[in-house]
C-alpha cells in the first residue's frame, strides 16, 4: 500500500524516532528511509546520537534545510514476504536492539594491545608492504634522475616496471582484501581487529585464507575487505611530449570503505562520506549482518518453495502428458476400429453381392449339359471368392461364438 512522506513531517520523525524502529512501521527498512531523506534533503542524526540521548548527554539536532527540490515522496513498500519466519524477526530485533545499546557501542583502538588472532600476522605484512613500496619508489626516483641526464632518453621502460605504484596503494605482500595506502594501512587493521574481536564477541567466526577475510554467522557466509577511495588529477601523459595528451592520475584520499560480499545477495560498503569515519560504523556493520543473515533464510526458504513448486509441477507435466499419450493412443485403436469396421462392411457388401450374383445366374435357364456343367463349376468358384472376401466368419470367430 502506497505511504506519502511529508517533509516536515518526516524530518520530525526521524529525530524523535531511530531508523531501525521507523523504518518498520511504514514496512521499510532503515535504509530505505534514509534514501527518502536524501530525496527530501532531510538532515539525519549522526553515528552515535542515540546513544548519546540515552545516556543522558546532550544532543544537536540540524536543522531542516530551506531548500528542497521535493515537499513529499510517494512510497510503495514491498508486499509482505511469504517465508518470514517470526523467530528469526524475533532474532532480529533482539540483535539490532543490542547494537543500540551504548553500552555495547563498538570503539577502535588505533594502536591496540589486543589483537585478533586472524589480524595480528598482518602487522609484519604491513611492514614488509611499506618497505617494499618505499624501496620501489626509491629505484624510480633513481631511474628517473638518471634518465633526465640523458641527451637522448629513448624508450622509458621503467614506467611499465613501476606502473604498480601508481594510484599509492600497497602491493604484495599485503593481501588483496586490503587496498589501501601507507597513509591507512595501520588504521585499516585497527578497524579489522576491533570488528574482528566484537564479531566473535557475537557469535560469528571469523578466518582469513588465502588473503581473503570470511566471516560466518547462523550459517551466513561473508567476504569482506577494507578499501581506500581513491581521487585522481588529470595530468599530462609525458611533460616532454605533450603529443601524448592527458591521463588520470590516482592518489590516496585517506577515506576506508568496508565492503562485504553476500554472495548471492550482491554487496554492500560501509564508507567514509560526509565526514563519518569508518570507526563509528562497525555496530552499523552488524545491523546489516544481521539483516543479511535473515534476509538469506528467507531466500533459501523461497528457493526450497520454488524448487518444490517446479517440482509439482514437473510431475503434473509429466502425468497430463500420460493422460494425453494414453487419450491419443485411444483416439488412435478407436479410429483404427471404425477402418476396419468400414471395410469389413464394404467387403460383406461385396460377398453378398457376388452371392446374389450368383444365384442370379443359377436362376437363368440354359440349353445343353455342357453349359449346366460349366455354370456349375463358375458358380463355385464364384462363392468361393464371396466366402473368401466375406468378413463375417472371422468376425463371428473373434467373439468365440461357435458356427
Amino acid at each position: 500500500m502506497a505511504h506519502t512522506f511529508q517533509r516536515e513531517a518526516l524530518y520530525e520523525e526521524v529525530w524523535s524516532t531511530p531508523l531501525s524502529t521507523l523504518g518498520p512501521r511504514y514496512g521499510l527498512s532503515d535504509n530505505g528511509i534514509r534514501k527518502i531523506c536524501k530525496v527530501l534533503n532531510i538532515p539525519l542524526p549522526r553515528a552515535g546520537h542515540w546513544a548519546k540521548l540515552a545516556a543522558g548527554h546532550s544532543v544537536v539536532q540540524e536543522p531542516l534545510p530551506a531548500d528542497a527540490e521535493r515537499t513529499s515522496f510517494v512510497s510503495y513498500p514491498p508486499e509482505a514476504r511469504e517465508h518470514v519466519d517470526p523467530t528469526d524477526q524475533t532474532w532480529l530485533k533482539d540483535r539490532l536492539a543490542f547494537e543500540e545499546q551504548p553500552e555495547n557501542r563498538i570503539t577502535v583502538d588505533l594502536e591496540p594491545t589486543h589483537w585478533h588472532k586472524a589480524i595480528a600476522p598482518l602487522r609484519k605484512t604491513l611492514e614488509a608492504a611499506v618497505h617494499k613500496r618505499r624501496k620501489a619508489v626509491e629505484e624510480r626516483d633513481r631511474a628517473a634522475a638518471k634518465r633526465a641526464k640523458q641527451v637522448r632518453p629513448g624508450v622509458n621502460l621503467d614506467h611499465f616496471k613501476f606502473s604498480w605504484l601508481a594510484g599509492g596503494l600497497l602491493g604484495e605482500p599485503m593481501p588483496t582484501c586490503f587496498r589501501v595506502s601507507e597513509l591507512t594501512g595501520t588504521r585499516a587493521l585497527a578497524i579489522a581487529n576491533a570488528a574482528f574481536l566484537a564479531a566473535e564477541e557475537r557469535g560469528c567466526v571469523v578466518v582469513m585464507s588465502s588473503g581473503k577475510l570470511s566471516l560466518s554467522l547462523n550459517g551466513a557466509s561473508f567476504l569482506m575487505s577494507i578499501r581506500e577511495r581513491q581521487d585522481f588529477d588529470i595530468v599530462d601523459s609525458n611533460p616532454a611530449y605533450p603529443i601524448f595528451g592527458k591521463e588520470k592520475r590516482y592518489r590516496p584520499t585517506d577515506h576506508l570503505a568496508l565492503v562485504v560480499s553476500r554472495s548471492p545477495l550482491g554487496d554492500f560498503k560501509l564508507a567514509e562520506d560526509g565526514g563519518l569515519r569508518l570507526e563509528a560504523q562497525i555496530n552499523g556493520l552488524f545491523c546489516r549482518l544481521y539483516r543479511t543473515v535473515v534476509l538469506s533464510r528467507e531466500r533459501k526458504k523461497e528457493f526450497l518453495a520454488e524448487h518444490e513448486r517446479r517440482l509439482a509441477g514437473e510431475a503434473r507435466a509429466e502425468a497430463l502428458a500420460r493422460e494425453r499419450a494414453i487419450e491419443a493412443a485411444a483416439r488412435a485403436a478407436e479410429a483404427a476400429r471404425r477402418e476396419e469396421l468400414i471395410g469389413e462392411t464394404a467387403r460383406w457388401h461385396q460377398a453378398q453381392q457376388i452371392r446374389d450374383y450368383v444365384k442370379a445366374i443359377a436362376a437363368e435357364q440354359l440349353d445343353g449339359k455342357p453349359a449346366q456343367h460349366e455354370r456349375v463349376r463358375w458358380n463355385a468358384w464364384a462363392l468361393s471368392v464371396a466366402d473368401e472376401i466375406c468378413p463375417l466368419a472371422a468376425r463371428l470367430k473373434s467373439f468365440d461364438i461357435e458356427m
